[in-house]
């Protein structure tokens, strides 16, 4: 079965916040509620109700995606398309 080409694809910038940890003694003053955001930059593959999806490369011969990082969508923060466009020889 062939796979589905994809007609658009995004550059996006994904702001998102991860689990974090003090390796040394704290007291309750020491600590805070802050995020610290990170950000993630690639090519969405997808969006569901559990993770946002980008990769590195996308292969438009094969339709493959290469480097997937999947973050939890409780950690993005917010999404934001740098470009849109259409691959090379694709409508």
């Amino acid at each position: 079965m062939a796979k589905a080409r994809r007609k658009k694809l995004q550059l996006v910038e994904v702001a998102w916040v991860d689990a974090d940890h003090d390796a040394g003694w704290v007291n309750d003053k020491q600590v805070d509620d802050e995020e610290e955001l990170g950000y993630a930059y690639g090519l969405l593959v997808h969006k569901t109700a559990k993770f946002v999806a980008i990769a590195h490369q996308y292969n438009r011969g094969s339709s493959d995606w290469l480097g997937i990082f999947r973050i939890p969508v409780g950690m993005v923060r917010k999404i934001r398309v740098i470009e849109s466009y259409a691959p090379t020889g694709e409508a």
